[in-house]
Parts: C-alpha cells; sequence; structure tokens
C-alpha cells in the first residue's frame, strides 16, 4: 500500500507542476484536465473533502473550453463527493448529467458511470 501511495504523491507533484505551466500559458483545457485528475486523487485517497475544491473549480473551466468528455468525469467525481457528504439528491442529479454525456459520447467510463447511478437510485430510494 505505501507504494499506491508513493505514486500517488509523485502525481500530485506532476499534476501540481503540470498545472502552474497551463496557468502560466493560459491553457484552460490542461487546466481543466488537470485539476479533475488533482481532484481524483484526492477521492481515491479517500478524502472528498479535499477533492471538492479542485473538481468545483475544473467543471466550468471544462464548460468553457467545450470538453464534454472533462465535463463529465467532473459531474462523476463531484457525484462521488456529495455522496460522501451525505447530500444523496444532488449526487444523484451529477451523476446523471455524467452518464448522459458518457452515453453520447459513447465513453470507455459509461459503465462505471451506470453503475454510480443505480447504487445512487437505490440510495436514495431507501431514504425516502
Amino acid at each position: 500500500m505505501a507504494g499506491a501511495r508513493e505514486q500517488c504523491d509523485a502525481a500530485e507533484g506532476y499534476y501540481r507542476e503540470a498545472l502552474e505551466l497551463a496557468e502560466k500559458i493560459g491553457g484552460r483545457e490542461y487546466e481543466a484536465g488537470l485539476r479533475g485528475n488533482l481532484g481524483a486523487l484526492a477521492l481515491d485517497r479517500g478524502e472528498p473533502a479535499a477533492a471538492r475544491p479542485w473538481l468545483e473549480r475544473a467543471l466550468p473551466l471544462a464548460r468553457e473550453v467545450g470538453r464534454e468528455d472533462i465535463i463529465a468525469s467532473n459531474l462523476h467525481r463531484l457525484a462521488r463527493v456529495l455522496e460522501a457528504e451525505g447530500d444523496l439528491p444532488a449526487a444523484l442529479d451529477h451523476a446523471r448529467q455524467a452518464l448522459a454525456i458518457f452515453e453520447r459520447l459513447r465513453d470507455r467510463d459509461v459503465e462505471e458511470s451506470r453503475e454510480l447511478v443505480a447504487w445512487l437510485e437505490e440510495k436514495v430510494s431507501n431514504h425516502e
């Protein structure tokens, strides 16, 4: 497990370096992707609160540059954050939005997205 943690730490360093460069050159598309990747790393570490600010900044950037794949990925990630925070209706809404985009794009992440939506729908129905 220590090896995985070290790999995440190394990846975070590289992502942060690349993000700094993207910001310097005005690479909004790269910035959106890198911020999303930093959010994903935080989620992988089990730190949804740390993921939220990265993802909340990545999503509008992805929308600004029209990258639907990055939009969908960050909606999916934000759904996971919202679920961890206990906001199941918002989590389900984000997951459904992500799924709709993944399906339209015929993205490789569509099955994972479908599973998240089904899981959240079940959780929401159990809470009602």
